[in-house]
């Protein structure tokens, strides 16, 4: 068994000193004859750590770029098209003209309409904030209404794909809203949502005046003689009566006999 032990000591130790080994060669490629390797390895690992942050902060300096860009870029997706273009090799000239459109290179010496392309672009930044602000307010919105989406599908018992189709008729016909497509199925939609409550009481007050006609019919069938027997309780008493006889009263023969 300390046989074994030693063996995996070994091992690890044979491991942990190629790991070094890998990660000395890999920083000998990168910074080169910067630092003395076979020197002091304190004074090594103090370079190590300039080095690193060196490159931390050239790292943070491209990601702010970026993000600065991407901004840019969702601003004006059309400069952001006209750029892609250009990376792919179309001369900057065709781009820009393809994107913005000759006027804009032709206005250069224009001062009037510098100024007008000036507030057209403005208006269109305008209109990207609004459209900026309108998603998040929807992103808000959305996860406000987590808790109501989840405890719906739960009260109709649906299960996930048939609740994904059902949001999805949903987005569907807000959309058509949106983008003014009022078709027939559209109104339908909305005026069976709108008039529910209100059929509902309709269709009851009409099913309750239908019996209440019925009932009148069936009285005064009865009451014509329409061959439909009279049930009321009145009637059956009084045939109880007449058929019914004292309790010290002996029944004779001549007692089924109706007596006029």
């Amino acid at each position: 068994m300390e046989e074994n032990e030693m063996k995996d000591k070994d091992q690890s130790s044979q491991s942990a000193a190629n790991a070094r080994e890998e990660y000395l060669k890999r920083m000998r490629e990168r910074m080169g004859d910067e630092i003395d390797w076979e020197g002091d390895p304190e004074a090594r690992y103090n370079a190590f750590r300039k080095y690193d942050d060196e490159q931390q902060a050239t790292l943070g300096k491209y990601q702010e770029s970026n993000q600065k860009l991407s901004e840019l870029f969702s601003k004006n997706p059309r400069f952001a098209a006209m750029m892609s273009d250009m990376l792919k090799g179309t001369d900057a000239s065709v781009a820009f003209v393809k994107y913005f459109g000759k006027e804009a290179l032709e206005a250069s010496g224009d001062e009037e309409k510098l100024k007008l392309i000036t507030e057209a672009n403005q208006e269109y930044l305008n209109q990207v904030a609004e459209s900026e602000k309108l998603r998040k307010t929807q992103e808000e919105n959305l996860q406000k209404s987590e808790e109501d989406i989840s405890s719906f599908q739960q009260e109709k018992e649906l299960n996930d794909e048939d609740y994904g189709k059902f949001i999805d008729s949903v987005y569907h016909v807000i959309e058509d809203g949106l983008e003014g497509r009022l078709t027939k199925e559209f109104l339908q939609i909305f005026w069976q949502g709108l008039n529910y409550e209100t059929d509902i009481q309709s269709a009851l007050k009409t099913g309750e005046i239908e019996g209440k006609n019925q009932k009148i019919e069936l009285e005064n069938r009865t009451q014509k003689g329409d061959n439909v027997p009279n049930l009321s309780s009145s009637n059956l008493s009084k045939k109880s009566e007449k058929k019914s006889l004292p309790l010290n009263k002996k029944k004779d023969f001549f007692d089924d006999f109706p007596i006029d």
